[in-house]
């Protein structure tokens, strides 16, 4: 299923806050990985950590840049 009908089926706002769920969730689950001690995981945690403090729309804007 492509994005138009994921926007047809549900509407653009439920696929935007299914998204914004979906981010902040996979966020917060990075974060938590930054007490396994692991050099890259905390320092992954860190940047989302960070990313968190962040305007939404900065946010959105890194993940479009990475897809």
């Amino acid at each position: 299923m492509q994005y138009m009908d994921f926007k047809d089926k549900y509407g653009d706002r439920v696929v935007s806050l299914a998204v914004s769920e979906i981010v902040r969730e996979g966020l917060e689950a990075v974060m938590a990985k930054g007490d396994s001690g692991r050099p890259m995981e905390i320092t992954i945690a860190a940047v989302a950590s960070d990313l968190m403090k962040q305007d939404w729309n900065d946010v959105r804007a890194v993940i479009k840049r990475s897809l």
